[in-house]
């Protein structure tokens, strides 16, 4: 018996989830997320759940100037705020662009750019002299046992720096910035990108309980109750709660997801670097998706369902398609498809306005499902938080830059959550919310 041959909707019907599915995956993510906050359980399990030693939000009383250093990519920045109590929060920053050649080298290296940076950026500012609290935004999975130390348990994105993993990355730092001769920074405060995008949220929006990036990467934070925390390792004292950077994106690496990945999926984790972990983030975020995308159109072409059946070298390139040209095709509206046969000039193709309508649709049906799963791993740590209304901190790329994704995720929490959930964008997160974290610090050792 002849194979019947594949259609357009044949081949995308496996990222078309039924609201079933995404209920299934929401007590897979609520039932890890169990599993990771217990002490017995915590190591077999696919979710770190570290507690962040971020007690508290801010109250609007912080005051003076902190300095931000955020790292969470191929880019990293360094910032300083001026907060004063019933003003505009005041801000000077300078993003730096790290060599491919330092993702894969060595902490002495990495550390060593980072501190020449920060002392740089110092002296431009004149404040060189000063004696500043410092909060550090540090997006990679670390176990904290204090505030301010940070034990890197490994890298993610596309870093594989030698010498860091299992070491203090606070102290990686203040030991860079000593051998130049620096030492009048206060290191009070190290955290990750979530963390900064919820506490940077709860400046404003003081039932804030729940952080989530969205951008190269994807993962999320939520406040939980200390009694629930077993990996606990401080004091019991007010207030009772802890922020619990959940490192979520680790999701299905036991193959608990695996029923609802694609073919697709398996030979986009096939080309990464890290191949068989963060499987949830790798359906979700830019890193990934634009590879998902493609592999899609290569898919198409070759069944004859796309460009003629042609797959030019440039579309056959591992990597090769941008995830922003996603939300560039997904944002036209003129109708006559004049982003999408620009793009796709670029892989040397001449779309047709048949070919764009169908590089459309799997554009929408990539970023749906992205969105809806996100939206599904919010439905359970909303339930976790435990109380009839929450609002969720949000930052990264995707969700900015996108055109539908804030409503998809909406459209979809509405129906998986028991929750009323409200997304507000956290404005600069990663950069302000480390700020505010040293500020609130500032205040504990004073």
């Amino acid at each position: 018996m002849a194979n019947t041959p594949e259609t357009v909707d044949s081949i995308l019907k496996p990222f078309q989830l039924t609201l079933e599915d995404y209920k299934k995956i929401k007590q897979v993510i609520y039932n890890d997320l169990e599993k990771g906050l217990r002490k017995e359980t915590n190591a077999t399990g696919n979710l770190r759940m570290n507690p962040t030693h971020v007690r508290d939000i801010p109250d609007g009383t912080e005051k003076g100037k902190f300095l931000a250093l955020d790292l969470g990519g191929s880019n990293f920045r360094i910032l300083c705020f001026t907060l004063e109590p019933g003003q505009p929060v005041q801000k000077i920053s300078k993003s730096y662009k790290l060599r491919k050649e330092l993702l894969s080298g060595t902490g002495d290296e990495l550390f060593g750019y980072i501190a020449d940076s920060l002392i740089a950026f110092l002296e431009e500012n004149g404040i060189a002299g000063e004696r500043l609290p410092l909060g550090f935004t540090f997006s990679y999975p670390c176990e904290h046992t204090t505030l301010k130390k940070a034990i890197l348990q490994y890298w993610t994105k596309d870093f594989n720096v030698s010498g860091v993993a299992g070491k203090d990355v606070s102290e990686l730092l203040c030991q860079a910035l000593k051998k130049r001769g620096n030492c009048n920074l206060d290191l009070l405060a190290i955290i990750n990108d979530t963390t900064g995008v919820l506490v940077s949220c709860a400046y404003e929006h003081h039932d804030c309980k729940i952080g989530l990036i969205v951008g190269t990467g994807c993962n999320c934070c939520y406040m939980e109750k200390l009694e629930n925390v077993e990996l606990w390792n401080g004091d019991m004292d007010e207030p009772r709660q802890v922020m619990i950077d959940i490192e979520w994106g680790a999701l299905g690496d036991d193959g608990t997801l695996d029923a609802w990945r694609t073919p697709i999926d398996f030979q986009t984790d096939s080309h990464t670097i890290n191949s068989g972990h963060q499987k949830y983030e790798k359906m979700i975020t830019g890193n990934y998706i634009g590879e998902t995308v493609r592999l899609i159109m290569v898919k198409l072409a070759e069944n004859n369902l796309l460009f003629g059946g042609k797959v030019t070298e440039q579309l056959n390139t591992e990597w090769a398609f941008e995830t922003k040209h996603i939300s560039e095709i997904e944002s036209e509206t003129n109708g006559n498809y004049d982003v999408c046969k620009k793009v796709m000039k670029q892989y040397g193709l001449e779309a047709s306005v048949e070919d764009c309508k169908t590089v459309l649709k799997v554009c929408e049906v990539a970023m749906t499902r992205a969105a809806w799963l996100c939206a599904t791993g919010i439905s359970a740590v909303a339930a976790k938080v435990g109380e009839d209304q929450v609002t969720v901190g949000v930052d990264g790329s995707i969700y900015i830059n996108h055109p539908k994704f804030h409503d998809h995720m909406t459209s979809a929490i509405k129906v998986l959550s028991d929750v009323k959930v409200k997304f507000v964008l956290s404005e600069d997160g990663s950069g302000r919310g480390g700020a505010l974290v040293a500020a609130i610090a500032s205040k504990l050792v004073a």
